[in-house]
């Protein structure tokens, strides 16, 4: 029988967060009963992660390997999803580890809407009202902002993986499922947004963000935007609240640790986020007021970060 839900895996050396990634799937009964397979498309890693995506792929039916003959980089989404099988194909992140209850939600929204198949879009608790909303594709693109760059959220049909592998526009922006879900929104004008936890990320090694914080998630992110303005899906007011969420939301937590150097995140060597930033918002009628609001931040990040080396000293004791 075909699978509910296929979790479509694209990966790339990060062996060790991709096994319990893999352990928190399998150990649900869903996955057992046959209901989810696993797809891992391996993106020509060099470590260890062939070696245990085929040994996974030995053990059971309902997961299959694929690797890349080169690293194919975001085109590996489309890819991975292509090589699915089942009904509702969702992306995961190599790092996403799934709560126990999270295939049960799966196959419970494949069997609910396997009829009239909405966009669904999975925000990972980031939503504030009720734990299932609709949304028109205007509300969609305003409310969940720029999480839907979040390819743990990204959700597919099989009748819309059609020719998917070749279906590669927005990967030379780095923001393929953006594109995609962006697309398939606006056709269907029909969005379930599930509000519900699925799981929690793990910390890669080293997290790359060398492509360009500012370049992908501002400069790629609102060109994708761009049409639905012209053709007045979205209004100018509307590109306006999207842009203001960005700056508070997401450019606000990425400055402070870039200049805490907080993270192990690999920053862009020629990108000066802060600066970037700065000078596209500076103009803003809210721009004061933000500032206050990054300063606050900032001290109670730099009191946060101070704590956790107080502690890491003691226990090291």
């Amino acid at each position: 029988m075909k699978p509910l839900v296929s979790i479509c895996i694209p990966t790339y050396n990060r062996v060790e967060q991709l096994k319990i990634t893999m352990e928190s799937i399998m150990a649900q009964p869903e996955f057992r009963e046959g209901k989810v397979e696993i797809v891992i498309s391996d993106n020509a890693s060099d470590d260890d992660t062939e070696q245990m995506g085929r040994q996974y792929a030995g053990q059971s039916d309902h997961i299959v390997y694929f690797r890349n003959e080169q690293n194919v980089r975001d085109r590996n989404f489309p890819l991975a999803l292509s090589r699915g099988t089942g009904i509702l194909r969702k992306l995961n992140n190599d790092t996403l580890c799934l709560n126990k209850d999270t295939l049960r939600l799966l196959c419970n929204l494949a069997e609910e809407y396997q009829e009239s198949r909405p966009c669904i879009f999975l925000s990972n608790g980031q939503g504030k009202g009720q734990s299932r909303e609709h949304f028109s594709f205007r509300d969609f693109v305003v409310t969940e902002g720029h999480y839907v760059t979040w390819i743990g959220g990204f959700t597919i049909w099989e009748d819309d993986c059609a020719a998917l592998e070749k279906d590669t526009a927005g990967c030379e922006l780095s923001l393929w499922q953006v594109r995609k879900i962006y697309e398939t929104a606006y056709r269907k004008n029909d969005i379930v947004v599930c509000n519900q936890r699925i799981g929690r990320s793990l910390s890669p090694a080293k997290k790359d963000v060398s492509y360009g914080l500012y370049q992908v998630f501002y400069v790629n992110y609102m060109k994708l935007l761009e049409p639905y303005e012209q053709n007045q899906a979205l209004s100018a007011e509307d590109m306006e609240i999207i842009q203001k969420n960005l700056l508070i939301n997401f450019f606000t937590e990425w400055m402070i640790n870039w200049e805490l150097s907080m993270t192990d995140a690999q920053y862009s060597a020629t990108e000066n986020l802060k600066e970037l930033v700065s000078k596209q918002y500076r103009d803003k009628p809210y721009w004061k007021e933000y500032q206050k609001l990054y300063r606050r931040r900032y001290h109670f990040m730099k009191m946060v970060n101070k704590l956790m080396e107080i502690k890491n000293f003691i226990c090291r004791k």
